[in-house]
Protein backbone atom coordinates (compact mmCIF):
# COMPACT_ATOMS: atom_id res chain seq x y z
CA UNK A 1 0.00 0.00 0.00
CA UNK A 2 1.32 3.34 -0.96
CA UNK A 3 2.19 5.58 1.85
CA UNK A 4 -0.19 8.11 3.11
CA UNK A 5 0.68 11.72 4.70
CA UNK A 6 -1.33 13.33 6.90
CA UNK A 7 -0.72 17.49 5.52
CA UNK A 8 -2.29 19.64 8.60
CA UNK A 9 -2.00 23.66 8.73
CA UNK A 10 -2.98 26.48 10.46
CA UNK A 11 -5.54 24.37 9.77
CA UNK A 12 -4.74 21.11 7.37
CA UNK A 13 -6.05 17.69 6.22
CA UNK A 14 -8.57 15.51 4.00
CA UNK A 15 -9.12 11.69 2.93
CA UNK A 16 -10.74 9.50 0.61
CA UNK A 17 -11.30 5.62 1.08
CA UNK A 18 -10.72 2.53 -1.05
CA UNK A 19 -13.72 1.38 -2.31
CA UNK A 20 -15.43 -2.13 -0.58
CA UNK A 21 -14.55 -1.64 2.83
CA UNK A 22 -16.85 -2.60 5.99
CA UNK A 23 -19.31 0.58 7.14
CA UNK A 24 -18.72 2.31 10.08
CA UNK A 25 -20.30 1.60 13.23
CA UNK A 26 -21.33 4.84 13.92
CA UNK A 27 -24.47 6.28 14.03
CA UNK A 28 -25.98 9.08 11.59
CA UNK A 29 -26.28 10.75 8.63
CA UNK A 30 -25.54 9.13 4.99
CA UNK A 31 -25.77 11.77 2.28
CA UNK A 32 -25.49 10.69 -1.66
CA UNK A 33 -22.15 12.64 -3.61
CA UNK A 34 -22.88 14.64 -6.70
CA UNK A 35 -20.16 13.30 -9.22
CA UNK A 36 -18.28 10.68 -10.88
CA UNK A 37 -16.69 9.69 -8.01
CA UNK A 38 -19.25 8.24 -6.62
CA UNK A 39 -20.58 7.94 -2.55
CA UNK A 40 -19.36 9.63 0.67
CA UNK A 41 -20.85 8.89 3.40
CA UNK A 42 -20.87 11.03 6.81
CA UNK A 43 -21.11 10.06 10.23
CA UNK A 44 -21.34 11.93 13.71
CA UNK A 45 -19.01 11.29 16.02
CA UNK A 46 -19.08 13.07 19.50
CA UNK A 47 -19.45 16.03 19.91
CA UNK A 48 -15.59 18.06 21.03
CA UNK A 49 -17.36 20.68 23.46
CA UNK A 50 -14.57 22.95 24.98
CA UNK A 51 -16.89 24.99 26.88
CA UNK A 52 -20.79 25.38 26.96
CA UNK A 53 -22.97 27.72 28.35
CA UNK A 54 -26.87 28.36 28.33
CA UNK A 55 -27.54 25.47 25.60
CA UNK A 56 -24.42 27.27 23.85
CA UNK A 57 -21.87 24.64 22.93
CA UNK A 58 -18.36 25.65 21.67
CA UNK A 59 -15.62 23.66 20.17
CA UNK A 60 -12.75 25.45 18.46
CA UNK A 61 -10.53 26.55 15.94
CA UNK A 62 -7.08 26.59 14.70
CA UNK A 63 -6.02 23.85 16.91
CA UNK A 64 -3.37 21.20 16.32
CA UNK A 65 -4.26 17.71 14.93
CA UNK A 66 -3.16 14.26 14.03
CA UNK A 67 -3.34 10.71 15.22
CA UNK A 68 -1.96 9.07 17.87
CA UNK A 69 -2.31 4.82 17.09
CA UNK A 70 -5.91 4.38 18.44
CA UNK A 71 -6.97 7.85 18.93
CA UNK A 72 -7.67 10.90 17.02
CA UNK A 73 -6.01 14.29 18.75
CA UNK A 74 -7.13 17.77 18.91
CA UNK A 75 -4.33 19.84 20.84
CA UNK A 76 -5.03 23.63 21.83
CA UNK A 77 -7.12 26.42 19.37
CA UNK A 78 -9.15 29.09 20.24
CA UNK A 79 -13.04 30.49 20.74
CA UNK A 80 -15.02 33.27 21.99
CA UNK A 81 -16.84 31.90 25.20
CA UNK A 82 -17.81 34.46 26.88
CA UNK A 83 -19.71 36.61 24.58
CA UNK A 84 -19.65 35.96 20.59
CA UNK A 85 -17.35 37.93 18.65
CA UNK A 86 -20.15 39.57 17.22
CA UNK A 87 -21.12 41.41 20.65
CA UNK A 88 -17.37 42.03 21.30
CA UNK A 89 -16.18 39.15 23.03
CA UNK A 90 -12.84 38.10 23.41
CA UNK A 91 -10.98 35.29 22.52
CA UNK A 92 -9.61 32.81 24.83
CA UNK A 93 -6.82 30.22 23.77
CA UNK A 94 -6.37 26.97 25.27
CA UNK A 95 -3.08 24.47 26.13
CA UNK A 96 -5.79 21.42 26.30
CA UNK A 97 -4.80 17.71 24.50
CA UNK A 98 -8.24 16.01 23.51
CA UNK A 99 -8.22 13.05 22.33
CA UNK A 100 -10.76 10.50 21.09
CA UNK A 101 -10.15 6.54 21.30
CA UNK A 102 -11.31 4.20 18.86
CA UNK A 103 -13.61 6.88 17.23
CA UNK A 104 -15.37 4.09 14.50
CA UNK A 105 -16.94 2.71 17.94
CA UNK A 106 -20.21 3.23 19.34
CA UNK A 107 -20.13 4.84 23.21
CA UNK A 108 -16.66 6.87 22.65
CA UNK A 109 -16.17 9.85 24.09
CA UNK A 110 -13.48 12.97 24.08
CA UNK A 111 -11.07 13.02 27.43
CA UNK A 112 -8.12 15.98 28.37
CA UNK A 113 -5.19 13.56 27.88
CA UNK A 114 -2.65 16.41 28.38
CA UNK A 115 -1.76 19.98 28.54
CA UNK A 116 0.43 22.06 25.79
CA UNK A 117 3.08 24.13 27.34
CA UNK A 118 0.98 27.01 26.77
CA UNK A 119 -2.44 28.05 25.43
CA UNK A 120 -1.88 28.23 21.84
CA UNK A 121 -4.03 28.82 18.49
CA UNK A 122 -3.07 29.32 14.42
CA UNK A 123 0.09 26.81 14.37
CA UNK A 124 0.00 23.97 12.24
CA UNK A 125 0.84 20.52 12.96
CA UNK A 126 1.99 17.08 10.92
CA UNK A 127 1.93 13.34 12.09
CA UNK A 128 4.84 11.21 11.50
CA UNK A 129 5.47 8.30 12.89
CA UNK A 130 7.54 9.60 15.96
CA UNK A 131 4.09 11.18 16.96
CA UNK A 132 2.52 14.86 16.09
CA UNK A 133 4.58 17.69 15.48
CA UNK A 134 3.15 21.08 16.82
CA UNK A 135 4.70 23.97 15.31
CA UNK A 136 4.42 28.00 16.08
CA UNK A 137 1.47 29.83 16.94
CA UNK A 138 -0.03 32.67 18.72
CA UNK A 139 -1.88 33.35 21.86
CA UNK A 140 -2.98 36.53 23.17
CA UNK A 141 0.48 37.64 25.04
CA UNK A 142 3.19 36.61 21.83
CA UNK A 143 4.13 34.48 19.20
CA UNK A 144 6.16 31.23 19.29
CA UNK A 145 8.77 29.89 17.43
CA UNK A 146 8.42 26.38 19.78
CA UNK A 147 8.03 23.01 18.05
CA UNK A 148 6.86 20.18 20.04
CA UNK A 149 6.53 16.59 19.91
CA UNK A 150 3.46 14.66 21.14
CA UNK A 151 3.10 10.61 21.99
CA UNK A 152 1.67 8.54 24.01
CA UNK A 153 3.52 7.56 27.03
CA UNK A 154 4.21 4.08 27.95
CA UNK A 155 0.81 2.96 29.12
CA UNK A 156 -0.79 5.35 27.32
CA UNK A 157 -2.73 6.99 29.77
CA UNK A 158 -1.74 10.73 28.92
CA UNK A 159 -0.11 12.29 25.97
CA UNK A 160 3.57 13.48 26.69
CA UNK A 161 5.05 16.58 25.29
CA UNK A 162 8.46 16.76 24.17
CA UNK A 163 10.55 19.59 23.08
CA UNK A 164 11.91 19.63 19.44
CA UNK A 165 14.10 22.36 17.68
CA UNK A 166 12.21 25.66 17.57
CA UNK A 167 11.80 27.45 14.72
CA UNK A 168 14.18 30.30 13.90
CA UNK A 169 11.90 32.66 14.45
CA UNK A 170 8.28 33.11 15.97
CA UNK A 171 5.65 31.92 13.05
CA UNK A 172 1.69 31.83 13.36
CA UNK A 173 -1.30 31.45 10.82
CA UNK A 174 1.70 28.98 8.41
CA UNK A 175 1.27 26.15 7.08
CA UNK A 176 3.16 23.01 7.13
CA UNK A 177 3.77 19.54 5.19
CA UNK A 178 5.61 16.09 6.05
CA UNK A 179 7.12 13.41 3.46
CA UNK A 180 6.96 11.25 6.09
CA UNK A 181 10.20 12.28 7.49
CA UNK A 182 11.11 16.30 6.62
CA UNK A 183 9.19 19.04 7.89
CA UNK A 184 8.35 22.18 5.55
CA UNK A 185 7.07 25.16 6.82
CA UNK A 186 5.89 28.69 5.01
CA UNK A 187 3.18 30.94 4.78
CA UNK A 188 1.77 33.22 7.97
CA UNK A 189 3.29 35.88 9.36
CA UNK A 190 7.14 35.64 10.70
CA UNK A 191 7.97 37.42 14.63
CA UNK A 192 4.49 38.55 14.05
CA UNK A 193 4.70 40.47 10.36
CA UNK A 194 3.44 39.17 7.31
CA UNK A 195 6.65 37.54 5.74
CA UNK A 196 7.69 34.83 3.39
CA UNK A 197 10.71 33.23 4.61
CA UNK A 198 10.40 29.25 5.09
CA UNK A 199 12.06 25.95 6.58
CA UNK A 200 12.63 22.82 6.42
CA UNK A 201 13.18 20.53 9.50
CA UNK A 202 15.00 17.00 8.40
CA UNK A 203 13.48 14.43 10.56
CA UNK A 204 12.62 14.82 14.25
CA UNK A 205 16.34 13.91 15.52
CA UNK A 206 18.08 17.40 13.50
CA UNK A 207 19.67 19.36 15.75
CA UNK A 208 18.30 22.18 13.87
CA UNK A 209 15.72 23.99 10.74
CA UNK A 210 17.26 24.69 7.64
CA UNK A 211 16.32 27.84 5.78
CA UNK A 212 14.93 27.33 1.97
CA UNK A 213 14.60 30.54 -0.44
CA UNK A 214 11.39 32.64 0.04
CA UNK A 215 8.30 31.92 -2.13
CA UNK A 216 7.64 34.70 -5.08
CA UNK A 217 4.72 36.91 -5.52
CA UNK A 218 3.01 37.89 -2.88
CA UNK A 219 2.69 36.80 1.27
CA UNK A 220 0.59 34.14 2.11
CA UNK A 221 -1.14 33.97 5.62
CA UNK A 222 -3.40 31.19 6.29
CA UNK A 223 -2.29 28.74 3.02
CA UNK A 224 -2.47 25.24 2.63
CA UNK A 225 0.82 23.14 2.43
CA UNK A 226 0.74 19.74 0.93
CA UNK A 227 4.52 17.32 0.21
CA UNK A 228 3.54 15.65 -2.96
CA UNK A 229 6.18 13.19 -4.69
CA UNK A 230 9.11 15.06 -2.76
CA UNK A 231 8.11 18.47 -3.93
CA UNK A 232 6.30 20.83 -1.60
CA UNK A 233 3.36 22.30 -2.09
CA UNK A 234 2.09 25.98 -0.74
CA UNK A 235 -1.92 26.60 -2.02
CA UNK A 236 -3.53 29.41 -1.41
CA UNK A 237 -3.35 31.84 1.75
CA UNK A 238 -3.76 35.77 1.46
CA UNK A 239 -1.83 38.94 1.68
CA UNK A 240 -3.24 41.34 4.44
CA UNK A 241 -4.04 44.99 3.39
CA UNK A 242 -0.65 46.97 3.52
CA UNK A 243 -0.72 51.15 3.19
CA UNK A 244 -3.02 52.12 0.22
CA UNK A 245 -2.29 48.77 -0.98
CA UNK A 246 -5.68 46.20 -1.33
CA UNK A 247 -5.25 42.65 -0.04
CA UNK A 248 -4.32 39.93 -2.54
CA UNK A 249 -6.56 36.56 -1.87
CA UNK A 250 -4.25 34.04 -3.88
CA UNK A 251 -6.19 31.90 -6.26
CA UNK A 252 -3.03 29.97 -7.26
CA UNK A 253 -0.69 27.55 -5.61
CA UNK A 254 3.68 27.34 -5.46
CA UNK A 255 5.92 24.76 -5.38
CA UNK A 256 9.50 23.74 -4.27
CA UNK A 257 11.48 21.08 -5.20
CA UNK A 258 14.29 19.93 -3.31
CA UNK A 259 15.93 19.04 -5.99
CA UNK A 260 17.17 22.48 -7.94
CA UNK A 261 16.71 24.29 -4.41
CA UNK A 262 13.70 26.41 -6.80
CA UNK A 263 10.10 27.33 -6.37
CA UNK A 264 7.73 27.91 -9.35
CA UNK A 265 3.96 28.45 -10.19
CA UNK A 266 1.70 25.28 -9.37
CA UNK A 267 -1.34 26.53 -11.77
CA UNK A 268 -4.66 28.15 -10.60
CA UNK A 269 -7.16 26.98 -7.88
CA UNK A 270 -10.28 24.84 -9.39
CA UNK A 271 -12.42 28.20 -9.48
CA UNK A 272 -16.01 28.46 -7.21
CA UNK A 273 -18.75 26.56 -9.04
CA UNK A 274 -16.40 26.80 -12.39
CA UNK A 275 -16.76 30.81 -12.27
CA UNK A 276 -16.13 32.89 -9.50
CA UNK A 277 -12.12 32.86 -8.07
CA UNK A 278 -11.66 30.50 -5.24
CA UNK A 279 -8.75 30.94 -2.63
CA UNK A 280 -8.15 28.20 0.33
CA UNK A 281 -8.15 30.69 3.42
CA UNK A 282 -8.92 28.83 6.20
CA UNK A 283 -8.81 25.59 4.41
CA UNK A 284 -7.40 22.66 5.25
CA UNK A 285 -5.63 19.42 2.93
CA UNK A 286 -4.27 16.17 2.94
CA UNK A 287 -2.12 13.47 0.55
CA UNK A 288 -3.50 10.80 -0.47
CA UNK A 289 -1.49 7.88 -1.80
CA UNK A 290 1.83 10.42 -2.69
CA UNK A 291 -0.62 11.59 -6.03
CA UNK A 292 -3.74 13.75 -4.75
CA UNK A 293 -4.21 16.90 -2.43
CA UNK A 294 -7.94 16.80 -1.21
CA UNK A 295 -8.98 19.96 0.13
CA UNK A 296 -11.83 20.87 2.52
CA UNK A 297 -13.94 23.98 3.92
CA UNK A 298 -12.47 27.30 3.62
CA UNK A 299 -13.81 30.59 3.04
CA UNK A 300 -15.34 32.52 0.05
CA UNK A 301 -13.31 34.29 -2.15
CA UNK A 302 -15.47 37.60 -2.43
CA UNK A 303 -17.21 37.89 1.13
CA UNK A 304 -13.77 37.16 2.56
CA UNK A 305 -11.69 39.55 0.31
CA UNK A 306 -14.63 42.70 1.20
CA UNK A 307 -14.18 42.29 4.56
CA UNK A 308 -10.66 42.56 4.88
CA UNK A 309 -10.32 45.31 2.19
CA UNK A 310 -13.53 47.63 3.99
CA UNK A 311 -11.61 49.72 6.26
CA UNK A 312 -9.58 50.51 3.06
CA UNK A 313 -12.26 51.27 0.87
CA UNK A 314 -14.24 53.36 3.51
CA UNK A 315 -10.99 55.50 3.40
CA UNK A 316 -10.58 55.93 0.08
CA UNK A 317 -14.02 56.84 -0.36
CA UNK A 318 -14.39 59.32 2.12
CA UNK A 319 -10.93 60.74 0.65
CA UNK A 320 -12.80 61.00 -2.77
CA UNK A 321 -15.92 62.47 -1.42
CA UNK A 322 -17.97 59.64 -1.75
CA UNK A 323 -20.13 60.03 1.38
CA UNK A 324 -22.33 57.54 0.71
CA UNK A 325 -20.51 54.45 -0.77
CA UNK A 326 -18.25 55.34 2.34
CA UNK A 327 -21.29 55.12 4.75
CA UNK A 328 -22.82 51.92 2.93
CA UNK A 329 -18.80 50.21 3.61
CA UNK A 330 -19.76 51.11 7.31
CA UNK A 331 -22.81 49.89 7.82
CA UNK A 332 -21.70 46.60 5.91
CA UNK A 333 -18.81 46.54 8.29
CA UNK A 334 -20.92 46.96 11.43
CA UNK A 335 -22.68 43.64 10.18
CA UNK A 336 -20.31 41.38 8.58
CA UNK A 337 -20.62 39.14 12.35
CA UNK A 338 -23.76 39.02 12.13
CA UNK A 339 -25.10 37.13 9.19
CA UNK A 340 -26.61 33.69 9.50
CA UNK A 341 -23.76 30.82 8.46
CA UNK A 342 -25.17 30.33 5.25
CA UNK A 343 -24.40 33.90 3.89
CA UNK A 344 -20.65 33.96 4.33
CA UNK A 345 -20.63 30.74 2.24
CA UNK A 346 -18.13 28.81 3.25
CA UNK A 347 -16.84 25.83 1.36
CA UNK A 348 -19.12 23.18 0.79
CA UNK A 349 -17.12 20.64 -1.26
CA UNK A 350 -14.46 18.61 -1.47
CA UNK A 351 -11.93 19.20 -3.66
CA UNK A 352 -9.12 17.22 -5.33
CA UNK A 353 -5.86 17.98 -6.71
CA UNK A 354 -3.91 16.04 -8.97
CA UNK A 355 -0.74 18.04 -8.79
CA UNK A 356 1.50 16.19 -11.56
CA UNK A 357 -1.70 16.92 -14.01
CA UNK A 358 -2.75 20.30 -12.35
CA UNK A 359 -6.27 18.16 -12.67
CA UNK A 360 -8.68 19.33 -10.18
CA UNK A 361 -12.39 17.66 -9.91
CA UNK A 362 -14.99 18.04 -7.09
CA UNK A 363 -16.36 15.50 -4.95
CA UNK A 364 -19.58 16.66 -3.65
CA UNK A 365 -21.29 19.24 -1.52
CA UNK A 366 -21.37 18.75 1.78
CA UNK A 367 -22.61 21.44 4.30
CA UNK A 368 -21.10 19.01 7.09
CA UNK A 369 -17.48 20.15 5.74
CA UNK A 370 -17.97 24.00 5.22
CA UNK A 371 -15.93 24.97 7.78
CA UNK A 372 -12.58 27.54 8.39
CA UNK A 373 -10.08 26.36 10.86
CA UNK A 374 -11.14 22.58 11.49
CA UNK A 375 -9.22 19.98 12.57
CA UNK A 376 -8.60 17.40 9.64
CA UNK A 377 -6.82 14.12 10.05
CA UNK A 378 -6.62 10.65 8.11
CA UNK A 379 -7.51 7.97 10.76
CA UNK A 380 -7.70 4.54 9.61
CA UNK A 381 -8.82 4.98 6.01
CA UNK A 382 -11.13 7.38 7.03
CA UNK A 383 -11.54 11.47 7.34
CA UNK A 384 -12.36 12.79 10.82
CA UNK A 385 -13.23 16.40 10.51
CA UNK A 386 -13.21 18.37 13.96
CA UNK A 387 -14.77 21.54 15.30
CA UNK A 388 -13.92 24.77 13.23
CA UNK A 389 -16.13 28.16 13.01
CA UNK A 390 -18.85 27.78 10.86
CA UNK A 391 -18.91 31.52 10.73
CA UNK A 392 -16.37 34.26 11.84
CA UNK A 393 -16.16 33.96 15.68
CA UNK A 394 -18.46 31.01 16.33
CA UNK A 395 -16.84 27.45 16.57
CA UNK A 396 -18.71 24.38 15.73
CA UNK A 397 -18.50 21.67 18.69
CA UNK A 398 -19.26 19.05 15.76
CA UNK A 399 -17.11 16.18 14.50
CA UNK A 400 -17.88 13.89 11.54
CA UNK A 401 -16.23 11.19 9.99
CA UNK A 402 -15.92 10.35 6.37
CA UNK A 403 -16.01 7.10 4.18
CA UNK A 404 -15.84 7.86 0.36
CA UNK A 405 -14.85 6.03 -2.86
CA UNK A 406 -12.44 8.01 -5.88
CA UNK A 407 -12.14 4.83 -7.86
Amino acid sequence: MARKYFVIGSLIFLFLYTAGRAEISVSSLEKQGEDRHGRVKISRLPELVVFEKGGRKEGVSAAFGGTLEDAVVVAGGCNFPDLPAADGGKKVYYDQIYVLRNPERKKVSWEIAGRLPVQVANGASVTLPEGIVCIGGCNRDQVLNDVWLLNWDAGHSVVIVRDLPGLPVAMDNLAAATDGKNIYVAGGNIDGMPGKRCFVLEGVGAQAWSELPVYPGPVRLQPVAAVVKQKFYLMGGFQPVAGDRESVVATDGLVYNPADGKWSEAGEIMPEDGKGSRGLVGAAGLVLDDEIVVFQGGVDYAIFKAAVDNALLQRKAAGLGLQEVAERLKQEQSMYMKHEPDWYRFNRRLLLFRPETGEWTSLGDWEEVARAGAVMVWYKNRLVIVNGETKPGIRSADAYMLIGNMN
